[in-house]
């Protein structure tokens, strides 16, 4: 009978301690790489995950994408305004409309005068476009005069980035513009005429005193220089108006300017 050996031969012994050390220190390594890991707090990266389509955002540039009205866009001199005094059946002539602002017809163009704050004549020579343009020239001078108004419509009619840029740019501008020599002139001559209205030279029979005459005829002279320069002005900026928008968007500008 075959007798088994009670001890195992020392080549097999070796082996198997050297496999036990490998293996404890496999598994010393591994705790401490663990626990190295967990004690040095690694910096984490957030992805951002955006929510609809991204865009591309450009700063607001006044004047431009970001349209506030002025406090007070109207002229300081409100009562230069009125329909009693500013339409063509107004017979020409200088009126005081309030205490410190004038008016002067004189063919078809005004004169509005006022005094500002810091005491100086300032003044506007204008035509009542109203009475003068066709209807949808009225609507497009309109459109450009009030830009914080028709920056509303700017998702309705589908406005684009550069339609609007281009309709910025355009000159709004449509007062009657006189050369240096004429203003001076004019005002000179509009001095004298406030005057003699303060020392009540109007005679009984209402006939104007000589320095209110030459005035209203100073400003006769200036609509005929300046009439057509100025229409051509406003005919050109509503042109340019149109150019830039498509039929429904120019549809649109009629709605909301056309019956203002």
């Amino acid at each position: 009978m075959y007798k088994r050996s009670k001890n195992t031969s020392p080549s097999s012994a070796i082996s198997l301690v050297i496999g036990l050390v490998l293996v404890a220190a496999s598994l010393c390594l591994g705790i401490w790489l663990l626990l190295g890991e967990n004690s040095h707090p690694r910096p984490v990266t957030q992805n951002v995950i955006p929510v609809g389509p991204t865009r591309v955002i450009a700063p607001a540039q006044p004047g431009v994408n970001n349209i506030q009205p002025p406090k007070s866009w109207t002229d300081p001199a409100e009562a230069n305004w009125d329909k009693k005094i500013f339409n063509l059946k107004s017979p020409d002539g200088l009126r005081k409309t309030s205490e410190n602002s004038w008016s002067v017809k004189g063919g078809r163009l005004f004169m509005q005068v006022h005094r500002d704050k810091t005491g100086k004549l300032v003044a506007r020579f204008v035509y009542p476009f109203e009475e003068m343009l066709p209807k949808d020239t009225i609507a497009m001078l309109r459109s450009r005069w009030t830009p914080w108004e028709t920056h509303k419509l700017i998702d309705e009619l589908k406005i684009t980035d550069d339609q609007w840029k281009k309709f910025m740019a355009i000159d709004p501008n449509t007062d009657t513009k006189i050369s240096a020599a004429d203003y001076q002139t004019i005002m000179a001559l509009f001095e004298e005429a406030v005057t003699a209205f303060k020392q009540n030279s109007i005679f009984d029979d209402g006939i104007p005193a000589v320095a209110e005459e030459k005035l209203t005829d100073a400003v006769r002279d200036l609509d005929q220089k300046y009439y057509q320069a100025t229409f051509d002005k406003a005919n050109h900026m509503t042109d340019e108006v149109k150019s830039i928008f498509a039929d429904l968007q120019y549809a649109g500008l009629m709605r909301r300017y056309g019956t203002w």
